[in-house]
């Protein structure tokens, strides 16, 4: 997960698949898709 963090500092846009909700939460924006569409995008506030 460091290496997320290193590259998102050098503000780099980086996408990442996840399941497990814990490692997701971390995330700055969370976009979730259903059935190949997006269904909701927002700040992970």
């Amino acid at each position: 997960m460091k290496i997320f963090e290193c590259l998102n500092r050098d503000e780099r846009t980086i996408i990442r698949i996840m399941h497990d909700r814990e490692i997701v939460y971390n995330a700055v924006r969370i976009a979730r898709v259903k059935g190949g569409l997006l269904v909701n995008g927002n700040m992970n506030t």
